[in-house]
C-alpha cells in the first residue's frame, strides 16, 4: 500500500479491510485523501517553482561567472601578450645596446688605428726629409758629390710628394664626410686625360716590371662634360692601388661608355694580378679608417682611403665605384661607373692618341732612370761595407767615435734605413741594415752562429712581415739577452 494512503488510513483509525466500513467515513476519507492530493500537487508545484526560479538563477549566475572568466582570460591574455612584447623590446633594445657597444668600440679601435698609421705616413716621409736637409747641409761631401746631392733631392722630393698625397686624402676624406666637397662640371677631352693618367702611372708600373695598359673597350666621346679633377682622381687612385698590390703581371685599364635611358654611362674597369682579397678583406674595403688587411697596406704604404675617396666622389657625379671580382692570388677588378654628358657635336674615338702617350711615357721612363726606384727590394740586406759606390747616406765610416761594436738596424722605410744608417756610422758603429723583423732574426741567428754576435739592436714597432714586437719577443723567449733600442 502506498505510503501516504497508509498514513491517511491510519488518521482516520480506518483498516485495510474495509468492508465493514459506514459511508460517511468513506466519504471522510476520500476528502482527505483529495486535500492531500491537493496540498501534494502544491507542494510539488511550488518545489517546480522554486526549481524554476533556482535554474534560472543558476543560468544566469553561470552566465555571468562565464562572461567575468572570458573577461578575465582576455585581459590576462592581453597583459602576457603586453609583457612578452615589452620583453621583447626590451631585449631588443638591450641587444642593440650592446651592438651599439661593440660597434662604438669597434670604431673607437679602428680609428685610432687608422691614426696610429697615418701618424707614421705622415713622420715618416717628414723624417726623410728632415735627414736629407740635414745631410745636404752639414756632409760637405754629399753636398759636394753631385750623384749624392741628387739622390737626396730626389729622396726629399718624392717623399714630399707622398706626404702631400697622405695629407690630401686625409682632408679629401674630412670634406666629404662633412659634405663640403664640390664637384665642377667643365668640358674635358676624354682621352687626354686617360693619356695622362697613363703617362703618370706608367713609370710605377715599369719600377715592378708591370705591363699597365690603358685601352677603350668601345667608342667614347672625344669631348665630355664632367669634374676632370675628381675624375683623374678616381682613376689615379684605383689604378694606383692596382700597381700597388700586383707584384708581377699586368693592370689593364679598360674604358667604355654604355647607353642608358637616363643618359650615357662612362664605365671603367681597372683589373690586375695581383694578391687578391678574401671575403673578410672584401667586407672592410670600403669602409672610412678600415682597410682590406692593415698589415698588406702597411707592407706597401699609403693612407687605405683612396677607395672609400673614389665612391663618394663617383657617388658626387651620379655614379658609383665598385669590386667586381675579386679572390686570393688572383687579381681583383674594380669599377667606375659614372653619368656623362657628351659634348654636342664631340666626335667618337676608338684609340687613344698613341704617339703622345709613347712620347710621354719615355720622357718619364727616362726621368725615373736618372733617380734610384723609391722601392725597397724585398729582402735587401745592407752591409757594412761593400765595393760598390754607396749611395747617399751611405758614406764610409769617418773616425770612431762613441760607439763601438755591431749593430743591427731594422726599418722597413729604406730613407729611414739610409739616414740612421749615417748618422751611426759617424759615430763610429759597424751597421747592417734589415728590413724587419723576420730578416733581421735570421741575420741575428746566423752571427750568433758565426761568432760575431750584434751588440745592439735598434728597431722599428710597425713593419710588415714582422714587427719590432714579435722580433723582441722572440728573442728574448730564445734566451737572447742583446740590448735593444726601440725606434716609434
Amino acid at each position: 500500500m502506498h505510503p501516504t494512503l497508509k498514513r491517511q488510513l491510519d488518521r482516520l483509525k480506518l483498516h485495510e479491510n474495509v468492508s465493514a466500513v459506514p459511508i460517511d467515513q468513506w466519504s471522510a476519507f476520500v476528502e482527505a485523501i483529495d486535500k492531500s492530493f491537493a496540498r501534494f500537487d502544491s507542494d510539488r508545484q511550488l518545489q517546480e517553482r522554486s526549481m524554476t526560479i533556482a535554474s534560472d538563477e543558476m543560468a544566469v549566475l553561470h552566465a555571468s561567472l562565464s562572461a567575468q572568466n572570458e573577461t578575465l582570460e582576455r585581459l590576462v591574455s592581453e597583459r602576457t601578450a603586453q609583457l612578452n612584447e615589452a620583453l621583447q623590446k626590451a631585449n631588443a633594445i638591450n641587444a642593440d645596446l650592446v651592438s651599439a657597444k661593440i660597434a662604438a668600440e669597434d670604431a673607437s679601435r679602428t680609428k685610432s688605428e687608422f691614426l696610429a698609421q697615418m701618424s707614421h705616413e705622415i713622420r715618416t716621409p717628414l723624417t726623410s726629409i728632415l735627414g736629407y736637409s740635414d745631410i745636404l747641409r752639414n756632409d760637405e761631401r754629399v753636398s759636394k758629390d753631385p750623384q749624392q746631392r741628387q739622390h737626396a733631392l730626389d729622396v726629399i722630393h718624392s717623399t714630399g710628394h707622398h706626404l702631400l698625397t697622405v695629407l690630401s686624402d686625409i682632408l679629401d676624406l674630412s670634406m666629404v664626410e662633412a659634405g663640403r666637397l664640390v664637384i665642377n662640371q667643365a668640358e674635358t677631352s676624354l682621352p687626354d686625360l686617360l693619356s695622362e693618367v697613363e703617362t703618370l702611372l706608367k713609370p710605377r708600373a715599369s719600377e715592378k716590371s708591370i705591363r699597365l695598359v690603358v685601352r677603350l673597350a668601345s667608342p667614347v666621346p672625344q669631348r665630355i662634360v664632367t669634374d676632370p679633377t675628381r675624375l683623374r682622381q678616381m682613376l689615379v687612385n684605383l689604378t694606383g692601388n692596382a700597381i700597388k698590390f700586383t707584384q708581377k703581371g699586368d693592370v689593364t685599364v679598360s674604358v667604355m661608355v654604355r647607353e642608358n635611358p637616363a643618359g650615357p654611362r662612362l664605365v671603367v674597369d681597372v683589373e690586375d694580378t695581383g694578391c687578391g682579397m678574401t671575403p673578410e678583406q672584401q667586407a672592410r674595403i670600403f669602409s672610412a679608417f678600415s682597410q682590406g688587411d692593415p698589415s698588406i697596406t702597411r707592407a706597401h704604404g699609403g693612407t687605405g682611403l683612396g677607395l672609400i675617396i673614389s665612391r663618394h666622389l663617383a657617388n658626387l657625379v651620379g655614379g658609383d665605384v665598385s669590386l667586381v671580382r675579386t679572390a686570393p692570388n688572383a687579381g681583383s677588378c674594380f669599377r667606375i661607373d659614372i653619368q656623362i654628358e657628351p659634348v654636342a657635336g664631340a666626335i667618337m674615338v676608338s684609340q687613344l692618341p698613341r704617339d703622345d702617350v709613347e712620347k710621354r711615357n719615355a720622357n718619364a721612363l727616362s726621368a725615373a732612370a736618372k733617380s734610384p726606384s723609391d722601392n725597397a727590394t724585398a729582402g735587401t740586406i745592407a752591409p757594412a761595407a761593400t765595393g760598390a759606390a754607396p749611395p747617399a747616406g751611405d758614406a764610409a765610416p769617418t773616425e770612431a767615435g762613441p760607439i763601438q761594436g755591431r749593430l743591427l738596424l731594422v726599418d722597413d722605410d729604406k730613407h729611414i734605413r739610409e739616414i740612421v744608417k749615417l748618422y751611426l756610422r759617424r759615430a763610429g758603429a759597424d751597421v747592417d741594415a734589415a728590413e724587419n723583423g723576420q730578416i733581421a732574426f735570421d741575420l741575428i741567428q746566423k752571427a750568433q752562429q758565426e761568432n760575431r754576435p750584434y751588440q745592439l739592436l735598434v728597431t722599428d714597432m710597425q713593419m710588415p712581415v714582422m714587427d719590432g714586437y714579435t722580433l723582441a719577443t722572440r728573442l728574448r723567449e730564445r734566451g737572447s739577452t742583446l740590448a735593444i733600442v726601440a725606434l716609434t
